[in-house]
């Protein structure tokens, strides 16, 4: 948990610097300058991924050099659905998933009503898009420290569900604020609020993920993650592109502070035996030590 914490800290530093940095580039290289820059991060990912050592699986695999197209296609299609056969025979990822799912249907409607939110509904420009995404970068980085605390006393299980319903109502008032007060600066208040059950809820449910499956299964269960994740994320992007103009900004972002809520709601009924367990797992722990 702790570790998990430390990378939300790590993503909000990145987010914090990211946008301040491409906008530097923006005016002095151009767009190449940014492109380039944005390749050669993954250039470094990619070299300080080849340094990482593993112990050898004692299983042979096959080399994906060794197979032909259609045959890596058919291994990772058997991949995605050993992960979420795991899935469907774990209570405990279960509940994950679903919370994954909602999480992910907020995320795609966001990211296609962020920016006219911003410009529509609390008339700001390109400047104050920034200011919101610095100021929630500021959040997470205050919770990716907090967190790092809490998470030793608290279990994730327990943690989940009131981090990610925090989360969703603070959204909530984001989006609905300027129907009754006006002025930019609350939400800046409320973006960097925000941030910090957003990195609670991070960390806990990648704990929660590592360390429902054992090794051998771990990379396919990260795998169906990402996949349905990405599926659900798309199909967000698409409602919100379909019936934004029809049903209005508001209306659909306030799916981005409700589908938290309700995950939080289903990890407080679906995890709370896990809570009990890990609680009284630490509390062995702690009076051992």
């Amino acid at each position: 948990m702790t570790a998990n914490s430390l990378n939300a800290l790590n993503n909000n530093v990145a987010r914090l610097i990211g946008p301040a940095l491409g906008g530097v580039l923006a005016l002095s290289l151009g767009l190449y300058g940014v492109a380039l820059l944005d390749a050669l991060t993954f250039a470094v990912a990619a070299g300080m991924i080849a340094l990482i050592t593993t112990p050898e699986r004692s299983v042979p695999e096959v080399k994906p050099s060794e197979m032909n197209v259609q045959a890596q296609w058919i291994s990772v299609w058997r991949e995605w659905r050993a992960g979420l056969a795991v899935v469907a025979q774990t209570p405990t990822l279960r509940v994950l998933f679903t919370i994954i799912a909602l999480w992910a249907l907020g995320e795609g409607i966001m990211s296609v009503l962020f920016v006219p939110f911003v410009t529509e509904v609390l008339q700001g420009q390109a400047l104050e898009v920034g200011w919101l995404m610095s100021a929630q970068a500021i959040g997470g980085l205050v919770g990716g420290v907090v967190m790092a605390k809490v998470g030793e006393r608290i279990p994730p299980a327990l943690l989940l569900g009131p981090c990610s319903i925090l989360f969703g109502l603070i959204d909530l008032a984001i989006f609905n604020y300027s129907l009754f007060f006006s002025g930019f600066m609350i939400g800046v208040v409320l973006f960097i609020l925000v941030g910090v059950p957003g990195a609670g809820s991070f960390s806990s449910l990648m704990t929660l993920l590592q360390t429902s499956v054992s090794d051998e299964y771990r990379g396919r269960l990260f795998g169906a993650v990402t996949t349905t994740f990405g599926v659900v994320a798309l199909m967000g992007m698409v409602i919100a592109t379909v019936f934004g103009d029809m049903v209005g900004i508001l209306p659909l972002i306030n799916v981005q502070g409700i589908a938290p809520v309700l995950g939080g709601l289903v990890a407080m009924v679906g995890l709370r035996e896990r809570g009990k367990e890990q609680g009284e797992t630490a509390t062995a722990t702690g009076t051992a030590n």
